[in-house]
């Protein structure tokens, strides 16, 4: 029971920015049916980190990469069924995709994260 939600840098500083609030109602549905939920940024941490210098994003988000990452951590803190998932591009994220659901539940186990930076996953 785990879905994963695809958005692109700047549809992820959206989501967690202006349209937070829908974004906490998708994480209590998915809680309320018992849910995993990965949100899957096609980008890079580097470039999600550090948006603020990426021009093709910068002049349409009014959103701090300080902000934005205060509001990741505060929901990994407080929902244990969720998890963000940055990797390089969409054809990357297929690859990653297909990894996660072959794994046999391991999503729920372990960082996603770190085991993308460490190449194992």
């Amino acid at each position: 029971n785990t879905y994963i939600e695809r958005k692109s840098l700047s549809d992820f500083i959206g989501t967690l920015s202006g349209g937070y609030e829908r974004f906490l109602n998708e994480i209590k549905r998915a809680e309320e049916d018992n849910a995993y939920l990965i949100v899957l940024i096609e980008d890079t941490l580097e470039n999600a980190s550090s948006f603020k210098y990426l021009p093709y994003i910068s002049k349409k988000i009014r959103a701090t990469p300080e902000f934005i990452f205060n509001r990741v951590r505060n929901l990994i803190q407080k929902h244990k069924h969720i998890q963000f998932l940055f990797v390089k591009g969409r054809r990357e994220s297929t690859r990653v995709i297909e990894k996660i659901f072959t794994c046999g539940c391991a999503q729920k186990k372990i960082d996603l994260q770190l085991a993308y930076d460490k190449k194992i996953l």
